[in-house]
């Protein structure tokens, strides 16, 4: 059953619709709905079962009853009746399911209808009839744009869409085509009205859909031709694959605007759209195309092989692609004839160049295991046949022989082809006469062959070197010398091969593929074709025996051969005929294998005898050789190892090495004693005797002798290097030597020199070990028995430790050793001797030494910095590794760092003890002033001085606060010390300490109830202090008055006043300050505010000036004092300048403030005026001075001096005031230098007249 929507749908239901508003002059849409959805969805189930099922007349005519007025209830019933000839059509076109189906109702559907247009009065009119027609249309035009969805069709193949749009586009046609049939059979009938309806209204639809599904069947009929081209037949004969795989990805990015339209195509509307849109495709297909044409031309100009191309062409000559594509492709046969002719000419170009002539020195190509002939003619054929397959192929196209091209192509090959059948048959005409020759002289040679014979050299036995040493025993001559003369050189000859030569079998094989290839063999070459598995098994046998007999005779050695020199030439004699009478045409030549096995086997039984013997004999040398002199002593077990350390010390190390090594030599003399008896059974196996001396093994024993003091000596030196490279190149200690703290020395367990000792001693065991080895019976291989020696009650037995202790070798490694040993001790004795500079930290006297140091006065932070500072020096020795390398000895210094802790804490001891003195007596005297400030604060005070002297001590007690208390701090500091230096101190001791700033505390607390206490008393004196202030500011007042027109600083014209006043004045000043403290005292203890005095700190600021202007004249006065009992004729002028510009010096160098005084300005002027007459000192010790002259001066100066040169001093000019009589002493010099000149003129004048 429809349901509404679904109803809504059906074109008929919309006719019915079209029907009833056009009867009714409807135009609301909603009508009709509202008409189906009456009476509870009545009226839309009475139209489905109208649509769905056979038309009942009841139903019908209740359906038009409702729809219909009255008066067109006949006719709408007639024209119902009529659509009930069409409902089975319609069915087919709603539900059809497949545009086949729907395709072949249409005849029908125009056939039901030209009936209705015949019979109907209704329907015979054109616009009723399009309006039934038109909803047909739109019904088809539906159905192909809902399979004909364009942004899902091209998910499908190219092949599959074709099919598809083809099926759309032929329902669209029949639709259109059975339209005009009928209409066409109507016209031709002539008897109904003819069928001229709206064809847009029809067919537009239907032909735009159409037009779609063309361009959609275009787009794929594209994608189907670029992916025929594009595929791996075009990608196998060019080189760029990536290029093609390029152009498809352009090929597919084609449908991606396909795939995102944001339109509807099949809509009308969007023609336009739809157009540009397949104009660009166009384009874009355009572009792909042209490039496609440039890559397939670059392609066949460049193509990989003419055959694979050839393909290809055929290919694509059927197959349906562009058409611009297939016409380039079909004008490429060119191109592939080109490419055929290159390959033509590389083939021929590889044959000229590889074709040889066997046999040559540069072979031809072939494979890697064909033979020299049939591979070459197999690389000839292989050549032929690659140009071969295309000539077929190409011959068979009429494009080939309507060509030119084609033509020369064709000769081309033929005349290559000739070349090489040419080639081939000259190479197997060579093969036939080369080999014929061949088996002929090879069958002939005897079977084996000897190489060239050189002279044979004595070898030592496998794996033993030979040492320079000289023979143990010189009575016994080295083994080549022993051997040399009784050695026939021709027993020892055993490089021998088979002579059967490698071509032969080469030939055979040759000649069976040239068989295969169709070539017929001679009669001999075929003979030995059927006889090579033969020979072949001979060769093996011959291959085998003589590689047997080189490794049995190569490896035995001048001795072994001297003794096993009769099994020798039996073996010989056995194996001649091979090389002197048998050849491989021989019938005998398989016995002649048996019999060499059968010599060979009983051989190898004797010689296995004399290997075993020999390798038991190494197995025993060979721990002598690997005997260790100084061996590890085993690793201590854990829980057995001392605290100092694992390694074992010096001394226990020598124990146990000495002791390992006496027990492994112990064992290596038993195994050395078991070689005799080894010798005996080999003697019994060879020469059939066991008397351990027969004269045949003499130089065997020798051997043996020699080489056990070979390995010996090696195992000696060995040891000796391997220790002296453990020893110069420790990579571990050997033994360890443990320092320790005797007095102020460190000292070694053992000592230096008690080292060196043990290691000498441990050489000379290690070389005299080998007296445990005892050598042989001369020409036996017994022990040779003990001596008796005059003197002594031990038998002396002969050894080899005579022989190594004078080994030059020896000696120097055991020096080598000792020179290294002695470094390291030297080194270990210096180590220690480094200690001493630590020595006055072990002083056993600690603590007179830290009562010297704290005896000039050491605060608790010194001490404690003294005590982290030896700890911390102390430290730094215990901080070094508790083991120290020294070449192979390690030091152990666990012991001497425990006794420098030892050390460390006794000098902490002694530093806390000292600390804990001072403190204890800081403690002490702290708590008798608390107790003795405790007795003062009970006094009551009764007058004004014992009120002062209470509250001085109550603002004593405030002001002395923190000197207390930073005395408690010491106190607890150094109690605090104490005990992080772990001090004991006495529990009683440590409280008090603890309860100091209690009671310090307490003090405070009793002064301050002591100070609320005396309140009433304060007052009562607080207001006689006030009085007495009064009467200190008006002292004060008349003090300022006094100095300001009275004092020192108005004495400019009296300096000396005024020094003398300064004195007097300064002492008045100090007792007026007393006075000011005191008063200043009291008014802190009765918390008056302090009085400022402004004008007695103004008055002692400039006196204190005055002090220093005065200081600087009494200074200079003093100064000229003293230069007045210089006498005049001892004046230095400089010293008087130098002296008076020190003092202005000193003057200018005060404060601005006080030497702008006006005592700082007359006393400037006063030692200026001085400096000012010192040039005039200057012209009074001119020369041209006399008695008349200084009598002159003093008249005009009104002084009186005497001008004796003896007694003549500065005072009596200083005391003349020069300065002001500037003018008259240069008058005076003025004259004084004319008479001089009139004097020295007369001197002059008189001089001459004489």
């Amino acid at each position: 059953m429809l349901s509404l929507p679904k109803i809504m749908d059906d074109p008929r239901v919309e006719w019915i619709k079209h029907v009833l508003y056009k009867a009714f002059n409807l135009v609301d849409d909603d009508i009709f709905t509202d008409f189906l959805e009456r009476d509870e969805y009545g009226n839309e189930l009475a139209l489905a079962k109208f649509l769905n099922d056979s038309p009942e007349e009841g139903y019908q005519t209740v359906l038009f009853y409702k729809t219909c007025f009255e008066d067109e209830v006949e006719e709408k019933t007639v024209n119902l009746r009529f659509l009930t000839l069409l409902d089975r059509h319609f069915k087919t076109l709603t539900f059809g399911t497949s545009f086949a189906v729907i395709g072949d109702t249409l005849e029908p559907l125009m056939q039901a209808l030209h009936m209705i247009w015949v019979l109907s009065r209704y329907y015979n009119q054109d616009e009723n009839m399009v309006a039934l027609l038109e909803p047909i249309a739109t019904v088809i035009g539906t159905k192909v744009a809902e399979v004909v969805d364009i942004r899902t069709v091209f998910d499908q193949s190219p092949s599959e869409i074709i099919e598809r749009m083809v099926e759309a586009m032929n329902l669209c046609d029949r639709w259109k085509s059975a339209y005009f049939t009928k209409r066409a059979e109507i016209e031709v009938k002539g008897r109904d009205a003819r069928w001229e309806f709206d064809k847009k209204r029809l067919f537009a639809r239907t032909d735009y859909i159409r037009s779609i599904c063309a361009d959609v069947q275009e787009v794929a009929g594209v994608l189907q031709a670029f992916n025929n081209i594009f595929g791996p037949e075009l990608k196998s004969v060019t080189r760029e694959p990536k290029r093609i795989d390029d152009v498809m990805q352009r090929v597919q990015e084609l449908l991606h605007p396909f795939k995102q339209l944001d339109f509807e195509p099949h809509l009308v509307e969007n023609k336009r759209s739809w157009t540009e849109l397949m104009e660009q495709f166009r384009e874009h297909v355009a572009g792909i195309e042209a490039e496609a044409r440039n890559f397939i031309n670059e392609a066949f100009q460049t193509l990989r092989s003419a055959e694979s191309a050839l393909d290809v062409w055929l290919k694509f000559r059927n197959i349906q692609t562009r058409d611009s594509i297939h016409e380039l492709l079909n004008e490429k046969f060119g191109d592939i004839l080109k490419q055929y002719e290159k390959e033509v000419w590389v083939i021929s170009n590889l044959f000229d160049d590889g074709a040889r002539i066997v046999p040559t020195v540069a072979k031809p190509p072939r494979a890697r295991y064909s033979a020299p002939v049939s591979g070459a003619i197999k690389w000839e054929r292989h050549l032929l046949s690659c140009i071969k397959r295309p000539m077929i192929r190409l011959v068979q196209l009429p494009e080939t022989t309507q060509c030119e091209k084609g033509k020369s192509v064709r000769n081309l090959y033929i005349e290559v082809g000739k070349r090489m059948k040419a080639y081939e048959d000259q190479l197997y005409a060579n093969w036939k006469s080369y080999t014929t020759n061949l088996v002929e002289q090879s069958l002939n040679q005897f079977i084996l062959k000897p190489h060239t014979v050189v002279e044979v050299e004595p070898k030592p036995v496998s794996g033993t070197p030979v040492t320079s040493r000289s023979s143990v025993d010189q009575s016994v001559v080295s083994h080549k010398s022993v051997i040399a003369p009784r050695i026939d050189p021709e027993i020892l000859e055993c490089d021998f091969s088979v002579n059967f030569p490698h071509e032969l079998t080469i030939a055979a094989h040759e000649s069976k593929e040239l068989e295969v290839l169709g070539y017929k063999l001679p009669e001999n070459v075929a003979n030995v074709v059927l006889k090579i598995d033969t020979y072949l098994e001979q060769v093996e046998h011959l291959t085998r025996i003589t590689r047997t007999y080189h490794q049995l005779v190569s490896s035995i050695t001048s001795v072994e051969a001297l003794v096993l020199e009769t099994h020798l030439r039996q073996v010989r004699q056995t194996l001649q005929p091979g090389w002197e009478i048998l050849n491989w045409k021989s019938l005998s030549v398989a016995d002649y294998i048996s019999e060499a096995d059968e010599s060979l086997n009983q051989f190898h039984s004797v010689y296995a005898a004399l290997e075993k013997t020999k390798n038991d004999i190494e197995g025993r040398l060979k721990e002598i050789a690997e005997a260790d002199l100084f061996p590890e002593p085993p690793p201590r077990a854990p829980q057995y190892q001392p605290v100092t350390g694992a390694l074992y010390t010096c001394k226990e190390y020598f124990a146990l090495t000495s002791a390992e090594r006496q027990k492994q030599f112990e064992d290596l003399a038993m195994k050395h004693t078991s070689i005799s008896p080894l010798l005996i059974k080999l003697e019994g196996v060879v020469m059939k005797s066991s008397t351990g001396e027969h004269p045949d093994m003499v130089a065997y024993y020798a051997y043996w002798e020699q080489r056990i003091f070979d390995l010996l000596y090696q195992m000696i030196v060995r040891n000796l290097q391997l220790y002296l490279a453990r020893v110069q190149h420790p990579g571990k200690p050997l033994f360890a030597v443990d320092l320790m703290l005797a007095g102020t020395d460190v000292v070694g367990n053992p000592q230096p020199a008690e080292l060196y000792r043990l290691v000498i001693q441990e050489l000379r065991d290690a070389v005299e070990i080998t007296r445990l080895i005892v050598r042989w019976c001369r020409g036996s291989c017994k022990i040779a028995p003990g001596i008796k020696v005059d003197s002594t009650d031990e038998l002396y037995r002969f050894t080899f430790y005579e022989e190594i202790a004078k080994s030059a070798e020896v000696a120097d490694l055991v020096q080598q050793i000792a020179r290294t040993y002695a470094t390291h001790v030297d080194k270990m004795k210096r180590y220690q001797d480094s200690w001493r500079k630590h020595k006055n930290k072990f002083f056993p006297n600690k603590e007179a030494q830290v009562e010297r140091w704290i005896s000039k006065g050491r605060t608790a932070i010194e001490i404690h910095e003294k005590i982290l500072e030896m700890e911390g020096k102390l430290a730094d020795l215990c901080a070094i590794p508790t083991e120290r390398l020294v070449g192979c000895i390690q030091l152990r210094l666990r012991e001497l760092i425990h006794n420098v802790k030892e050390h460390s804490y006794k000098w902490t001891k002694a530093y806390a003890k000292q600390m804990h003195l001072v403190g204890h007596e800081s403690l002490l005297s702290l708590q008798e002033e608390f107790k003795h400030r405790f007795e003062d604060l009970e006094d009551d005070p009764n007058s004004l001085d014992e009120l002062k002297i209470m509250l001085k001590l109550i603002r004593d007690l405030h002001f002395s606060s923190l000197d207390v208390e930073f005395k408690i701090r010491d106190i607890q500091e150094r109690y605090r010390l104490l005990r992080l230096h772990q001090y004991a101190v006495p529990d009683d001791e440590q409280q008090l300490a603890s309860e100091i700033e209690s009671t310090w505390n307490q003090l405070l607390e009793a002064a301050r109830i002591k100070e609320n206490s005396l309140g009433g008393v304060k007052r009562k004196f607080t207001k006689l202090t006030q009085d007495e202030i009064q009467n200190f500011a008006v002292l004060v007042e008349r003090l300022a008055k006094r100095f300001y027109e009275e004092g020192p600083g108005t004495k400019t014209q009296d300096l000396d006043a005024g020094a003398a006043e300064l004195g007097a004045c300064q002492a008045e000043i100090e007792e007026v300050e007393k006075q000011r403290q005191e008063l200043a005292s009291a008014e802190k203890l009765f918390d008056l505010p302090i009085t400022p005095y402004p004008q007695l700190l103004q008055i002692e600021t400039e006196l204190h000036g005055l002090a220093q202007l005065f200081a600087v004249y009494n200074a200079q006065k003093q100064a000229r004092e003293e230069w007045a009992q210089t006498l005049w004729r001892e004046l230095n002028i400089q010293n008087l300048q130098e002296g008076i510009e020190q003092y202005l010096k000193s003057l200018r160098q005060l404060p601005k403030a006080v030497r702008m005084h006006p005592i700082g300005r007359a006393i400037y002027e006063h030692m200026k005026t001085f400096k000012d007459s010192l040039p005039l000192f200057v012209d009074l010790r001119h020369e041209a001075l006399r008695e008349r002259h200084w009598s002159e001066l003093m008249r005009k100066t009104g002084q009186s001096f005497d001008i004796n040169p003896d007694t003549f001093t500065l005072a009596s000019v200083f005391a003349m005031d020069l300065y002001q009589y500037q003018s008259q002493i240069s008058e005076i010099l003025a004259v004084a230098i004319k008479e001089m000149s009139i004097e020295k003129v007369c001197i002059c004048s008189s001089c001459d007249c004489s």
